[in-house]
């Protein structure tokens, strides 16, 4: 499959970031990203060199890692930090990274500032025949702060395959749940981040066939501390 060219995935990862932040407190920051291997330089806080290139060798790279720079990179975007890492049923493994936003201009507009807190979610050894990468948007939710919720519908030839949703949620949550139609639910404990990216992050996999998604947090008592609607259906992707 053909990489994309910097500007193309530049434009597409930004204008989604920037109007979904313009929009509702619950719109996604969702920019899929089609398949195309970034270019990275990787340092390893605390590990060798040879674990961090065995690592990168099986498309794993530890909790704390730092991506710094690459080809797809914007200028003034900040260095990706492995927070999460964990394996889909259907695309496989994954890594979740947090980053601060880079500027995007075009045509001497300003679609992106930089410095605003950010997530990506990788797929590090997705099968062949998957057609995203990843996806990634602006971190901060006015209306749940804390609390982010993210998606990545992944695709195989014949349509979707998968939904990953991901995001933050308050030091006080516990576990958090994904709710849909005819009874869905799922639940998931979210996981600290390293040192270097403090919180508390999570990712969720769901059928393609999910409907009317709803994601909350719980704390230790099983209050619910914040609801999140997923935006995806199966209807429209």
């Amino acid at each position: 499959m053909q990489d994309h060219r910097y500007s193309e995935l530049a434009i597409v990862n930004a204008l989604g970031r920037e109007f979904a932040r313009a929009a509702a407190p619950r719109r996604s920051g969702l920019a899929p990203w089609r398949r195309g291997r970034r270019s990275l330089v990787v340092a390893v806080a605390g590990l060798t060199l040879s674990v961090a290139a065995a690592g990168a060798a099986t498309g794993f790279l530890p909790v704390g890692s730092v991506i710094s720079d690459g080809e797809h990179f914007l200028p003034e975007e900040g260095d990706h930090v492995v927070v999460v890492t964990g394996e889909a049923p259907v695309s496989g493994p994954w890594q979740l990274e947090a980053y601060t936003s880079g500027r995007l201009t075009v045509n001497g507009k300003e679609y992106q500032a930089p410095g605003h807190p950010s997530l990506d979610l990788r797929l590090t050894d997705p099968p062949e025949d998957l057609i995203e990468q990843g996806a990634g948007g602006g971190n901060v939710f006015p209306g749940t702060p804390g609390f982010s919720r993210h998606e990545l519908p992944v695709s195989g030839p014949d349509g979707p395959v998968e939904l990953l949703i991901y995001g933050s949620v308050p030091e006080s949550a516990e576990s958090v749940r994904l709710t849909g139609a005819g009874g869905f639910e799922r639940r998931v404990e979210p996981q600290q981040g390293p040192p270097s990216s403090p919180g508390k992050y999570w990712v969720i996999a769901a059928p393609a066939s999910l409907d009317g998604g709803r994601v909350s947090w719980l704390d230790s008592d099983g209050q619910v501390g914040g609801t999140l609607d997923v935006l995806y259906s199966p209807s429209r992707g």
